[in-house]
């Protein structure tokens, strides 16, 4: 898998004739310490056998640290003999790519490359060593000049090498981008019904994402790790509304309280829109984490005023005889802070020329911690009158812990009678999340306290599982890059299979994604 390739002779097909054979047939197994084990036993037997020698190079490159450094020194060795040997500059040039040095890597492929006598082919291990090092514009050169060889008819490649490698342009080249997608949810939470609290069940509604983020290309952006700084607007664009349903509830005074089904009118537009500048940085993408770290900003007028109610029944039995209702407004440039990690695991999930259908596999799982600590005016409000009392001081602390994930498993196809860039994807779907929540006030007097915690705060989780599929149509693709932008469509049903919070988890969910 690293560049080098070893040619079974019949005799060692069958699995006997001595430990070479042995060799040759624990590393096409990827046994690689059973594979080092037999070469060594080869090269003592025969110690001045070159092409012994290099199978047990061949092996040591397979193999853990320790063997990779024996492989790189062994390999040195060979070259200070033969410094124009290019099998020898390149194997040591994938060696040097498995041992994350990628300057070392690229000296020894463009030497291979200045000896005249390299494959055709160094020209794209060179371009992507030059992403290696960080120089994207550079590799996205080398790279249009590996088309260029393969037009003229000096560099031959596949069709899906050569899509690969128009991929590979599109994906080092992009330096901004964005997106906007909108989802919507038929199950949605139902608010925790707790210390007597009444449940009510939101309705259908529909929410959209758009983000414009960049890529600096001489900043931490290589072929195997990306940093990217990125804007975001959030809000809802539908909301239905939805119902508190007949029940009866606890008094917080004591005894109970009936209470009749209402509606309630949903909000959605500009007011209920949600800023986010910050950045995020993937170390490595062989290992798929991301780290990232954004401001939020509550840019809508109804993302930062609205009612609380505080969690010690004695404040809220203050409120009820008094006919009260506590009101809270802070303003544009308050918000909160996220941290978030995600694991992506993504397989298939490209468009593929080669075949007409592919196992696919994508999913992620994303922990983070959101706090908010804003300046707040907190005010009473006459229930009977709709008179407002005077105006206080103080602050509203909001803190969400979460965890979420999700993972769809299935098979693609490419829908060839109507696009070779169309793909269907059905799948299995299994999604899950844990959502935990402190809210705080202080500053606003009632019953003679002014700091108290704020009634839902607690942690509940909900998994669900199901059916879905997605179709997704690549587009904006030119000579030298493949399609470097895509329309997706994805519907799914999820049923509750465990979780306190069984409305979080099943129903239908639709959403459209544009990728430019």
């Amino acid at each position: 898998p690293y560049g080098t390739s070893c040619e079974l002779l019949p005799s060692d097909a069958a699995g006997s004739g001595g430990p070479a054979s042995l060799a040759y047939a624990a590393y096409a197994r990827e046994d690689y310490q059973e594979a080092i084990a037999q070469a060594r036993k080869a090269v003592e037997q025969d110690p001045a056998n070159k092409e012994l020698q290099r199978l047990l190079t061949t092996t040591l490159a397979a193999g853990n640290r320790a063997q990779l450094a024996e492989a790189n020194q062994r390999m040195s060795e060979a070259l200070a003999a033969q410094p124009d040997d290019p099998a020898l500059l390149m194997q040591r040039g994938y060696l040097h790519q498995r041992m994350k040095q990628p300057k070392l890597a690229l000296q020894d492929f463009q030497a291979a490359r200045a000896t005249g006598k390299a494959p055709p082919t160094v020209i794209l291990d060179e371009g992507y060593a030059l992403s290696g090092v960080g120089d994207k514009r550079g590799a996205v050169d080398k790279l249009k000049e590996a088309i260029d060889e393969a037009d003229a008819g000096r560099l031959e490649l596949t069709p899906q090498q050569r899509f690969d490698t128009r991929n590979g342009i599109a994906g080092l080249d992009r330096e901004w981008g964005g997106y906007f997608s909108a989802g919507y949810r038929g199950a949605r939470p139902a608010s925790a019904g707790l210390g007597g609290a009444a449940v009510t069940v939101p309705g259908d509604a529909v929410f959209s994402t758009a983000e414009i983020f960049w890529r600096p290309s001489d900043f931490l952006n290589s072929s195997t790790q990306v940093f990217e700084l990125y804007g975001r607007l959030s809000n809802t664009l539908y909301d239905k509304g939805g119902k508190t349903t007949s029940q009866t509830v606890s008094d917080p005074c004591g005894g109970s309280i009936d209470i009749n089904e209402t509606s309630n009118q949903g909000l959605a537009g500009i007011p209920t829109t949600v800023g986010s500048l910050g950045m995020r940085f993937t170390p490595s993408t062989e290992v798929g984490l991301t780290f990232g770290l954004e401001r939020q900003f509550n840019l809508g007028t109804a993302t930062r005023r609205g009612t609380f109610s505080p969690d010690p029944s004695r404040l809220r039995c203050t409120l009820n005889q008094d006919n009260q209702t506590a009101h809270y407004e802070t303003n544009a440039g308050s918000g909160g802070w996220l941290a978030y990690v995600t694991y992506g695991l993504y397989e298939g999930t490209t468009l593929r020329i080669d075949r007409p259908d592919w196992f696919t596999m994508e999913g992620y799982v994303q922990a983070g911690y959101s706090w908010q600590d804003m300046p707040a005016k907190f005010w009473l409000r006459d229930n009977a009158t709709g008179v407002d009392g005077e105006k206080s001081s103080g602050r509203l602390k909001r803190d969400q812990a979460f965890g979420a994930g999700e993972l769809r498993v299935g098979r693609s196809y490419r829908m060839d009678a109507i696009s070779d860039r169309l793909v269907f994807f059905p799948y299995a779907v299994f999604g899950a999340d844990w959502l935990s929540n402190r809210n705080r006030v202080s500053g606003l007097d009632i019953g003679g306290t002014d700091s108290y915690n704020l009634l839902g705060n607690g942690s509940s989780w909900s998994m669900g599982a199901g059916p879905g599929f997605n179709v997704r149509y690549w587009f904006r693709e030119d000579h030298y890059n493949a399609p470097r932008s895509y329309l997706d469509w994805t519907t799914q049903y999820r049923f509750n299979i465990g979780g306190g919070a069984a409305d979080r988890a099943r129903g239908l969910f639709i959403n459209l994604t544009l990728s430019y």
